[in-house]
């Protein structure tokens, strides 16, 4: 991971025309869960 992570919100913000923390956040709530259903 880089610094990107740090201007993902910003970025999504940019694309929805919108606040993006709370889907970036559930976005990555999603898929944490996914790594764990699936990893060993």
């Amino acid at each position: 991971m880089g610094v990107g992570i740090l201007s993902l919100p910003h970025d999504v913000a940019l694309a929805a025309k919108q606040d993006g923390w709370i889907s970036t956040l559930i976005a990555g709530v999603i898929s944490q869960g996914i790594i764990f259903a699936f990893g060993d």
